[in-house]
Parts: C-alpha cells; structure tokens; sequence
C-alpha cells in the first residue's frame, strides 16, 4: 500500500517538466486531549481536525496510528489509515479512551506524512481510569435458629467491597418490631474497604422470651447503586426445663465395707438445650453419698435424658443423710434437690492383748503367741493387711490365715505371732493390722523381746600353720545336747568338724594348724536344744561363715621366675607395707637395672620402678625380671577377707591385676559388662588369652573398652563364665604361629576366621592384643587402627579378608608364621597371603610363610590374608598379584647365620623345583627342597646340618635353584 501511494505522491509532485511542486503542511486541532477521569470499563470519544495548510499542495497521509506506553487504552475509531488530503482539506479522526485499569494513562495519535518539518506528528492523548465501590456480603439473610432465652448467640456475616474504589461503610441500625433483641458487634463503624478487601461483621440475637422473632440490619455506604444494603435476620426464643424421675432415694441399711447405688434419671422437657452445670452434695452425711455416673457438665436437648448415679459408701454408724443438689440453665428451677438417705452398719476389731512382751530367747531360735481377733460390731469385719513394721521388724512374724480375710458378727480368730531373732539386743517391732472397723483402721500391737547369741573368740589372728583356738560361750541356763565347731579352709567348698570340750556355759574347740592356710579359716559354731538348730552366725552360717586371717611374717612367693626374662606377678595379701622396696629390696637389694627391673602398665604406657605410682596392694600386678630367677618373698602380710566381694576397678584401656586371696577364683565373666574383656595370662609361650581363673601370686592383663573406668567383683563363691578356646564357636578358624629364627621369640596366640555369632565390627568374639613387654616378636589382625589378637567375621557371600602387621624387638630378622586351619571351608574357597608393602603374593610352603622385620625400630610389615572365592580375591587384592611375577632366588636371611637361615624363591610355572646346598669344592652337602610347584611365593629352612645330620663346618657356602630351564644360584656365609 505504502508503494502505491509513494508513486501517486511523485505524479502528484512532478510536472510535465519534471520540477516539484511547493511542500504539503499538516496541522491537527486539537494538538493533544485529556480526556479527564473515565470510570474503568467506561468510554470517551473525541474527534481530531487534520488539515492540510498548503494552498497548493496535496498532503499524503501514511499512516494514523496510536502509540505509547498506554496505547492499550486509546482506540483509533474512524479517519485513520492512509489517504491524501487535498490543499486546504480536512480530514476528521475519532480517537476513544476506554480504561481497563485505575489510575493516570498517557499515549499519542502519531500521524506520518509527507510533510517535510513534522513528521510524525505526535498529539498527546491523556485520561485517567476511574472506580467506584460496590458493597456485597456473603448472605443477605441470617437465621439463628433456636436460642435459650437470657443466652445469647453471634453469628458473622462476610462484608465486602466487590467494586474498584473505598467503600466507607459510614453506619448501621437495626429496624423492625424486634430490633432490640438484635445488634452489630462488631466491626467498629465507620468502616473503609480498599477494593477487594473484605471484614467480618459479627452479630447478635439475645431473646428474651420465646417465640420467633426477626428484624433487618441496614448497612449505609457510598455504594452508588446499593445504599442501604440490608441484611434480614431471624431467630427463634427457646427455654429448657429440667425433670427426674424421683425427688429422692432411701438406700436402706448398709454394711460398712460394701456399697449401695441408685440412678436417677435426668431430662429435658423444654425447647432448648438444658445445661447441668454443676452439682453439691450437702448435709451431714455428705461425705458418703458419691456420684460416681453421670456427674456434670452435661448437656441435653429437648426431649433427651440423662442418668446418674449416686452411691452410697458408709463411713460412720447410724442414720445417715444428705441433699445433692442440681444446678442448671432452667429459668424457674435453676436449683433441684434431691434427697438422699441411709443407715450405716459396721463392724468393730477387738483384740484379747494390746501387745506382746515374748522376754528372752536365743537368735536362731523362735517362740509364738497367739493374738484372738474378734468382730464385735454389726457387720463383717475385714482384714485387709497384717504386717509388722518398725526397725527390728525381721525379727517378728505371723503365721496363720493370710489377709485379706473377713468375720462375720461375733466371730474371732487367732492369729499365732512368731519371735525368731537373728542378732542380739532387746528387739521391738509393731503389728498393724488394717480392717474396715470404722473407730479403729489400723490397729498397732507393739511386740517386744530379748536376744542373746552365741559369743565366740579366737583371739583376732591366726599365724601361718598352726592350731587356733575357738572359745564360744552359750547364754546361762541354755543346756545344748550336741556341739559342733565346723571349719575349711578359705577357698574350700566343704567343712570339717573340730571336737569341742567344756561343761558350759563355755566351751572349746581346736582348729588344726594344717587348716591355717595363706588364704585364711572359714568356720561356724552349731549347737542344738531339741529340735531348735542355733548357728554362729545365725543365718547362712555355711555360705557366709566367720572368718579369721593368717598372718604370715614372711612368705616366698611360689612362683617359678625365668632367668633374664619377665614374668607377671602379684601379692594375695594384705601386707603392713605394700611399697615396692619394702617388697622386693631385700630379695633382690637396691634397685639396679642389671640385676631386676621391675613395670607396670600405666594409663596408655608403660611405667618402671621408681617411676611406678603403684604398691603391692591386693589386687596389682606386675612385670618382674631378674638376672637369676631368684624368687622374692613378701613380709607381715595377712589374708584378704572372702566374705565381702573384691572391687576392682579397670581404668579405659589396659590395666594388669592380680587375684587379691590366696586361693584360685573364677573369673566372673558372665554377670560383667561385655565391655570388659576375659583375663590375658603369660608363660613361658607367651601371651594366654580367654582365661577363666586367676591364681594367686600370677599377674593378668585385662581390657576395659568402655570410656569409662569399670568395676569387676572377685568372689571365692562366684562361677566362672564359659570363656573357652579363643575362636572355639567359630566354623572356620585360623591360628598363626610366628617365631624369629635363631632366637627365643615366638607368637602363638593370633586367630582369625569365621563364627556364626560374629556380626561386622567389635563384638564379643574378638579381644585385642596385649601390650608386649621386652624382646617380643607380634603378629596382629589390624582392624579400624585396633590390633586383635582374635577378630573373626560373620561369614559373607565370597568370603572376607584380614589386614595384619608383624612387628618385634629383632629388626632385619627373618620371621616365619605358620598357619594352622581348624574346620571345614565352603566350596570354592581358598587362602590367600598377599604382602602389602612389597607387592607380591606369599605361596605357603608346609603352610608356613617367612617376611622380613624392617630394620627401622618401631616400623611394621604389612600383610592380607583372603579366605575367599577367587572372585572375590581379585576384588580384594588392593592392586596386588595373587601368584608371583617370575621366577626367582632371594638372598638368604640373616647371613651370616649361626643356627637357621631362611631362602625365599618364586616359582612362575608349575614343575618339578630343586634348591641344593654346595660347599666351594662342589660338593652337594644338602638337599631342601624336592617336589613339584606350583605358581607361588615359597619360603625354605637350612638349619646348617648335612644330608646326615651332621652340623656342617663355618665357611662359605652355594645354594642354587632349579626350576625346568630356570637356574639361580646364591651364596650364604655359616659361622660356628
């Protein structure tokens, strides 16, 4: 379009000479227009005069269109597009401003042209969009329903303002005959709403009467349309009315310790829900007269019924009376009684003695009286509870008819009371007896009497082996017909009986110094009257006896102590002086490391004497060595008391203990806090674990895991729990055996496998190694920074693996480890030994292995034994070969040597393997190794010895390897 009219425009401007014609000039009247406010959704038009102010020339109009940030506003009705205007021609447009939104809009009328100094001509159009408010509510009419009369009921109603300005609700007021019973609330007038904001206007019917009443509230505002706004309301007056079947109730006689009910029924029978509120029961005997159905708060509606329940429990003889009165919303009878009535029967304790004196008697004997019980009152008599109280309540008992029981009017009962003291003094005690009598409850008989015992002496001490002496004395009068001493000695289980002489009261008898052991005497004294037995002590006598010490002035120590070598110790005594010179100096002289040395496991380290912070008491342990093995002995010492438990206390970590008596005890294992491992001793093969009894005079390491120290009670009687062998319950079980060759040092107490009732991480099938002292070889399974001398695992799809480190005293020595197999593994599984550190697998040769100690002090060899199916080896193997790389001849180790050298060798491919030793001249002086391989790491032995037997000569030495086409040899120095 805009082409067409652009060649129109050049025929128009170009003459038959070709020369333009003078320029075209717009103008627009009015230039700009404000249409004022519009309410939104409303319209306004105005019209726009375009004229061409040349004379001479046409005027091309390209387009009218409006433009702006509110063009959405303003709408282009007529005139516009494009089009030509004639000199001096007017074209009429007609633009509308239609608000959709409030508030100031603004745009333009652009008009192109060919006018050549205004173009676009823009003529700003303006207007405002206006609202105005509409007030709605969310029901116009508003019913109550029914009200108690004197209630009042609020219900709301949702005002609104719906249109698009503030509505100023400016008041209320309620119209219509029964205006007065209706009334706005709230909100607080006058009120303004912003458009679609909205409040809640709350309002209330209080009637006065019954009936049906209604009323209208009109609400002013400057709602243009809706003003008032009015909102119809109803209500209907209701009352309710209380009712009950029966004015009152006569319970009739009623015996104390029973009970009597009556129910009434209470109903509604007017037209608004009744409200009990409340209720009092009053009178004299109001205190037995309970509601116990029923009680208020309750509501009922018209027509509806409620029962309750009143119940009659008798508290004091006779006629018995009292009013319950009902509180409610009824208008005439806001209170209603009714009236309740009794007679009360009861029952009355009397006693044929007001207390009991039984005198003398000796503990461990018994005498009874008998107390009548007699119901002298008009109803049964119940005994609820009899029972004797006081501080020496132990010493008294009744027997006979266990309460509760009753007795009917006039009948009675014994009730044989027993006095059988255990201790001596004068005893006193109360019976109480608790019955329903009205005037008495709880009666209170006192009971009373007199105590003598068996009074021993032995004179405190007995000495180490010989005879002691018990002299006992019975109370005067008291004519036994048999005596008896019984003693064993502590840590026995079984007594014998001394010979007692005397004409009485006292008497005595010898106990044999071959009974006066370490660990002390146990005994008791016996005697009998009749058929009445009397113990000293009187009660338990055989299980818990008196005890009496041995002292000892000195005593060595029956222990056999290695020359050069430790062993762990302890002292079961209680010695005078428990310091560790004044123990172990006069053996062994002043401290003096050449000759003894003398640790002791102390927080997280070692500690040795002067250093140590412990004595001798009961219950340490030591390490000791001596250059000799002499043994040591102990001075002024006595034994510890059996009958009370022994205390020790385990501090978090490893702690070294001893038996405090001189007697074997069991290890309390199965009452302890599983934290706690089982007693760890030490012989001559090293470390024992699991061990179920302690023996005097040895040493035990124990492991507490907790955070927190924790207490074991030692007790000659205790039964020791069911420790076993470390690993017995388990399936499949490992144990390795390590020795350094050419020296003393070995590890026999490693274990490893799987066990049923193991499960992942600590449990109670695994104990940790103990702290090494000295020159020591170890191997430990390495658990989480942990070392176990057992540690098994629940048994997995595929198997499992171990990680363990070998470390000891002798760096660069060879240490060969055995691995012996206890029970059946599943189908398809295998053993694995890998070396972590130098990344090869170990073939096992007579299930043994050899690796190197580093040289380093204090560093560890790594290894990982998998006991598992292949496939789960490879996923395990942490990046190592599970056969060796190539075949291949080690250096001997040590070399030089003395007694047994180790030659490690690899085997690439299965075949036929030959290790021979030759001297310098060529002679085969030994033959190791003879068999077929297969691929794998193998360890060898030449413990310097010839074919024969015969120990070879000091001198330099061949051995050489072959393996099919494989051929090494190495040399080895042998020192005698």
């Amino acid at each position: 379009m805009r082409v067409i009219l652009l060649c129109l425009l050049l025929l128009l401007l170009l003459g038959s000479t070709g020369v333009l014609a003078q320029a075209p000039d717009v103008s627009v009247q009015p230039m700009g227009f404000d249409y004022g406010p519009v309410t939104v959704g409303g319209i306004r038009d105005r019209a726009f005069a375009l004229t061409n102010e040349d004379s001479t020339t046409a005027l091309i109009v390209f387009a009218t269109e409006i433009h702006g940030p509110d063009a959405d506003q303003f709408e282009l009705l007529s005139g516009g597009g494009g089009f030509i205007l004639e000199p001096g021609a007017v074209q009429l447009l007609s633009v509308r401003f239609a608000p959709t939104a409030l508030g100031p809009k603004s745009a333009v009328l652009r008009i192109e042209s060919d006018d050549p100094d205004e173009n676009p001509l823009d003529v700003p159009l303006a207007g405002v969009g206006r609202g105005f408010p509409d007030l709605g509510v969310s029901q116009t009419t508003l019913s109550f329903g029914d009200v108690a009369v004197g209630a009042t009921s609020i219900l709301e109603v949702l005002l609104f303002n719906q249109g698009l300005a503030d509505l100023e609700v400016t008041a209320a007021e309620v119209a219509g005959d029964d205006a007065g019973l209706f009334g706005l609330v709230a909100p607080a007038l006058p009120l303004t709403l912003a458009p679609q904001e909205q409040d809640t206007l709350r309002i209330r019917f209080s009637p006065a009467s019954n009936g049906g009443k209604s009323a209208r509230l009109r609400l002013f505002s400057n709602d243009p349309d809706e003003n008032p706004r009015e909102i119809l309301l109803f209500g209907q007056g209701a009352s309710a009315d209380i009712a009950v079947d029966s004015t009152g109730y006569d319970f009739g006689e009623v015996a104390v310790g029973s009970s009597a009910a009556f129910t009434f029924s209470i109903s509604n029978v007017g037209t608004a829900d009744l409200v009990v509120d409340s209720l009092a029961v009053e009178g004299a005997g109001a205190d037995q007269f309970q509601v116990t159905g029923g009680a208020p708060p309750f509501g009922l509606g018209p027509g509806e019924a409620q029962p309750l329940t009143v119940q009659f429990v008798p508290g004091a003889e006779g006629p018995q009376s009292a009013v319950l009165a009902l509180f409610s919303n009824d208008p005439d009878e806001p209170r209603l009684d009714l009236a309740l009535r009794a007679v009360t029967l009861a029952p009355r304790l009397a006693l044929s003695a007001l207390q009991i004196d039984f005198g003398g008697l000796l503990a461990g004997l018994d005498t009874t009286r008998a107390l009548l019980l007699i119901n002298t009152g008009q109803a049964n008599l119940t005994i609820f509870d009899q029972r004797i109280t006081g501080g020496d309540s132990t010493q008294f008992a009744f027997d006979g008819r266990p309460a509760p029981f009753s007795l009917a009017p006039t009948d009675s009962i014994l009730l044989p009371v027993r006095f059988a003291p255990t201790t001596a003094g004068a005893k006193q005690s109360t019976l109480q007896i608790a019955s329903n009598s009205l005037t008495q409850p709880v009666l209170g008989i006192p009971l009373a009497g007199q105590a003598s015992t068996i009074r021993a002496e032995t004179g405190g001490v007995a000495r180490l082996g010989e005879d002691v002496t018990v002299t006992f004395t019975l109370p005067a009068g008291f004519r036994p017909s048999t005596r008896e001493v019984r003693y064993r000695s502590a840590g026995e289980t079984s007594f014998r009986t001394a010979e007692v002489s005397g004409a009485g009261p006292e008497y005595r008898a010898t106990i044999p110094g071959i009974a006066v052991r370490l660990g002390g005497v146990e005994y008791f004294v016996r005697v009998t009257a009749g058929s009445g037995v009397v113990t000293l002590p009187v009660t338990a006598p055989e299980s818990q006896p008196l005890f009496l010490p041995a002292f000892v002035s000195r005593v060595e120590a029956p222990l056999p102590l290695p020359a050069r070598d430790h062993r762990m110790i302890s002292v079961p005594l209680v010695l005078d002086q428990a310091a560790v010179d004044a123990v172990l100096t006069d053996d062994y002289g002043p401290y003096n490391t050449r000759r003894w040395r003398l640790f002791r496991w102390e927080g997280d380290d070692y500690a040795e004497y002067p250093a140590l912070a412990s004595s001798f008491a009961a219950g340490n342990g030591f390490w000791l060595i001596t250059s000799d093995g002499a043994p040591f002995d102990v001075e002024n010492g006595r034994s510890a008391d059996p009958s009370m438990p022994f205390r020790l206390t385990l501090q978090p970590g490893w702690n070294q203990i001893g038996n405090p008596y001189a007697f074997p005890v069991a290890w309390p294992a199965a009452s302890l806090d599983p934290r706690i491992e089982a007693p760890v001793a030490y012989d001559s093969l090293g470390f024992q674990y699991g061990q179920t009894l302690l023996n005097p005079w040895e040493g035990y390491f124990v492991h507490n895991l907790a955070p927190t120290p924790l207490t074991v009670a030692l007790s000659p009687g205790a039964s020791g729990g069911k420790q076993g062998a470390p690993g017995g319950g388990a399936s499949y079980r490992l144990r390795l055996f390590a020795d350094v060759a050419g020296e003393p040092l070995r590890d026999t107490q490693t274990y490893l496998g799987f066990a049923e009732q193991a499960h992942a991480g600590q449990d109670a099938l695994d104990f940790t190694k103990a702290p090494p002292l000295g020159p020591y070889v170890r191997v430990a399974v390495v658990d989480e920074g942990t070392r176990y001398a057992g540690n098994f695992k629940p048994m997995p799809e595929g198997g499992a693996h171990w990680d363990l480190e070998v470390d000891g005293t002798s760096p660069a020595k060879s240490v060969r480890i055995r691995l012996a197999g206890q029970g059946r593994l599943p189908e398809g599984y295998g053993l694995y030994v890998l070396d972590r550190d130098r990344r090869q697998a170990l073939a096992l040769t007579d299930s043994t292995i050899a690796v190197d100690l580093p040289p380093e002090a204090g560093a560890v060899r790594r290894l990982r034994i998998l006991v598992s199916t292949p496939q789960y080896a490879d996923a395990h193997r942490d990046g190592i070969p599970l056969t060796p790389a190539a075949f291949h001849l080690a250096p001997n180790f040590p070399n030089p040597f003395r007694d047994v050298t180790t030659i490690r060798y690899q085997v690439s491919a299965p075949g036929p393997v030959r290790i021979e030793i030759y001297n310098l001249v060529g002679q085969r002086v030994r033959t190791l190794v003879d068999a077929a391989h297969e691929p794998g790491s193998y360890t060898a032995f030449w413990d310097g010895r010839t074919e024969g037997g015969v120990p070879a000569a000091s001198g330099l030495y061949l051995y050489r390897l072959r393996a099919g086409a494989f051929t090494a040899t190495q040399k080895m120095l042998l020192i005698r």
